[in-house]
């Protein structure tokens, strides 16, 4: 009896710490650090951003619940978008801190001219795939 007593109170003490651990939410951390973009034009707010390497979404997305929240540290920050030059960041970033990346993605001179040009239609899974054409990110 005893035994099953100890049993179901280290499941419920289990359970209650989960509950508790699953309530806190990691936007009130004060350990983690805010990543905020601030794109300048369109082109900006459609790239696709990647952190240490990691694809995290696209500007446009990253705020709200999917805001990009980081523990301290070096971190890279870069934002890609077909036919610009890639915008690449080095943050070193504090516990608690809201980090402000300022996007203003610049034109490629490698754009190629219009004839040559084509259009290919991509079907992937998952349909948010991210795809690279020729080491180019689109």
């Amino acid at each position: 009896m005893c035994i099953q007593l100890r049993g179901m109170l280290s499941v419920l003490l289990a359970v209650t710490c989960l509950s508790v651990v699953s309530m806190v939410d990691a936007a009130d951390s004060p350990i983690l650090a805010e990543i905020r973009f601030h794109p300048r034009a369109g082109a900006d707010k459609n790239a696709g951003v990647w952190v240490d390497g990691q694809y995290v979404g696209f500007v446009k997305e990253l705020n709200g619940a999917k805001k990009v929240m980081l523990l301290p540290g070096k971190h890279e920050i870069v934002a890609r978008q077909a036919w610009y030059k890639d915008y690449v960041e080095q943050a070193v970033l504090e516990p608690g801190e809201v980090h402000n990346v300022q996007i203003s993605l610049m034109k490629d001179a490698r754009t190629p001219s219009g004839d040559a040009t084509g259009e290919l239609k991509i079907s992937a899974t998952p349909s948010r795939a991210v795809v690279f054409v020729d080491g180019q990110f689109v």
